[in-house]
């Protein structure tokens, strides 16, 4: 069957092909390079879908199935996880048993796992985070420094509060 990606804001065709799934769909749109940054992806079964390295910032992946889907490396910057099914997903490298924490309104997207935290394009174990010197956070953008400072407390605090 014909099944095509829109983008989730202006219903534009972002990829388009013949696949018994949207499953298979997605993943043959990675396979050929496709950006999905903006899919309407919500709802879709990709349970098991290999999704690793898959630009999905800013999808939305609501309520989609992703269990033991390959999330490694995916940027989900921006993409909407609520509702999304999670458990035994590969993302970040390690496998979700807790929905993540995720985090809008503030300059960055956050997510908050068990063990990682990304904010932005940003990905590092938790523990890291809290271990920067300033100048490796005023590295990684040049207003990364003064945000971090105002919101380091108020993640840490949420860091913590999941992993109870």
């Amino acid at each position: 069957m014909k099944i095509q990606i829109k983008n989730r804001v202006d219903f534009s065709v972002i990829f388009e092909c013949e696949a018994d799934s949207t499953k298979l769909a997605v993943e043959l749109a990675i396979k050929s390079g496709a950006n999905l940054s903006g899919a309407n992806l919500s709802g879709a079964n990709l349970s098991g879908a290999n999704l690793s390295w898959a630009n999905l910032s800013w999808a939305n992946l609501s309520w989609a199935n992703l269990s033991g889907a390959d999330l490694y490396g995916a940027n989900l910057s921006g993409a909407d996880l609520s509702g999304a099914n999670l458990s035994g997903a590969n993302l970040y490298g390690e496998k979700i048993t807790k929905i993540p924490i995720q985090i809008s309104g503030l300059k960055w997207w956050i997510n908050i796992t068990e063990k990682h935290i990304q904010i932005g394009c940003q990905v590092h174990e938790a523990e890291k985070w809290f271990k920067f010197k300033d100048s490796e956070i005023a590295n990684m953008h040049s207003e990364a420094l003064p945000w971090w400072e105002e919101n380091k407390k108020f993640i840490k605090s949420a860091w913590l509060h999941h992993i109870k």
